[in-house]
């Protein structure tokens, strides 16, 4: 299983030394940041008493740059390939996710990287041109994409236990990002723009245990491709880099998540997905 990325050099370029003309924020940015790498790098949980007061962010200003330097972070020993969608209680959340998250179908993942890790059945789509950006429409998402791929996630709930579930707070953390485990990527060149927007509309995954019991099997709650429009504009809110041909966006998760335990293994079955039915199988120690 790939290590995870060193935090030394970044720690070093944030530093912990306060300065005379820095702001009240300044200071809270470098030290949620700080605390949330060095969490990250052990598998350890948040807490209020690591000079970052977690559940009290309510400035999205604040978590956008907390949220930027730990982009930052994640491209010091990788390359940031994409984002994923996740759900607050107040709006939807982008984080970003780095090549070193994603991981082949058939991985075992350590629970010791995590401090609460959960899995659930997701689905990616990769853009495939630069006028994805443009897109005012599911259709025209689906117009623009190259491939769409068979996805697990596996999500970090690091946040101190009762934090609310507040964008600003979950911003922060970068959306709960850790790991994904991806199938065979499914080309949908050739396809119509409608054809394919309604197929994925009608997208059901089935999550399976180690027993081969069927947990469930469900489709989102929305159209899953309304989760590129959502990252198109938050791009456009934060006038950071557009998307680009070969990014991946992950949409959100199809179901419930579990929280595994040790020796636990998931299949995820896509029906609905294209030709014959899709799978992704992980396992967890």
């Amino acid at each position: 299983m790939r290590s995870l990325i060193t935090f030394t050099p970044l720690l070093a370029l944030i530093g912990c030394a306060s300065y005379a003309n820095e702001s009240a924020q300044d200071v809270a940015v470098k030290n949620c940041l700080n605390a949330y790498v060095s969490a990250f790098e052990k598998g350890a949980r948040l807490s209020n008493d690591d000079g970052c007061a977690w559940g009290d962010i309510s400035d999205q200003t604040l978590a956008d740059r907390v949220q930027a330097g730990i982009a930052d972070y994640l491209q010091r020993d990788a390359s940031l390939v994409g984002y994923k969608v996740t759900f607050a209680d107040d709006g939807r959340v982008v984080g970003s996710i780095s090549d070193r998250m994603l991981l082949t179908s058939g991985a075992t993942i350590d629970l010791s990287t995590g401090a609460r890790l959960l899995v659930e059945g997701d689905l990616l789509v990769r853009v495939g041109s630069a006028s994805i950006n443009s897109a005012q429409s599911v259709t025209d998402v689906a117009a623009n994409i190259s491939e769409l791929v068979p996805f697990m996630e596996s999500s970090d709930m690091m946040l101190p236990r009762g934090t609310a579930r507040r964008k600003a707070i979950w911003t922060a953390t970068n959306g709960n990002a850790r790991w994904g485990v991806m199938g065979k990527p499914i080309p949908v060149s050739g396809r119509a723009p409608q054809q394919l927007a309604d197929m994925v509309a009608n997208v059901q995954v089935a999550l399976i245990d180690s027993k081969g019991e069927e947990l469930q099997r469900l489709g989102m709650s929305r159209h899953p491709l309304e989760s590129v429009l959502d990252v198109i504009r938050e791009r456009e809110r934060l006038q950071a880099e557009p998307l680009k041909p070969g990014d991946v966006i992950s949409l959100g998760n199809f179901g419930r998540p579990r929280f595994p335990k040790s020796g636990d293994s998931y299949t995820t079955i896509f029906y609905g997905l294209g030709d014959g039915t899709p799978s992704v199988t992980v396992s967890f120690q």
